[in-house]
């Protein structure tokens, strides 16, 4: 926070709270406008950015042989650690197939 000098901390504390609630799964910044209560698209798009800088989150496109389609499409949100998610998400039963899916894409990230 004190480094990227934010000001609305809890709108970027909702932000990461709701991703971890919701990992592998497709969002639009538009959508994470509504649910941070940010005025601008940009700032989420900042915030969301500070933090897969730091290394808490990371983003990937939906494939596509069209490069416009994959820019244009809905991202998927990966966690770095599931263990983040068992401390701090939202849930009422865990997701297997979804926690599955975050070690695979996490995996092949480190694969590159």
């Amino acid at each position: 926070m004190k480094r990227f000098r934010i000001r609305h901390v809890q709108a970027i504390e909702d932000l990461a709270v709701y991703l971890i609630s919701n990992i592998a799964e497709e969002f639009s910044y538009n959508n994470l406008c509504k649910v941070t209560k940010c005025k601008s698209v940009h700032t989420v798009e900042k915030y969301l950015g500070y933090l897969e800088e730091a290394f808490i989150f990371f983003k990937i496109n939906r494939f596509s042989f069209r490069v416009r389609e994959q820019i244009a499409s809905n991202k998927k949100i990966y966690c770095i650690d599931n263990g983040f998610i068992h401390a701090r998400a939202f849930k009422f039963s865990p997701d297997i197939g979804k926690l599955y899916e975050n070690i695979v894409a996490v995996e092949l990230k480190n694969m590159k």
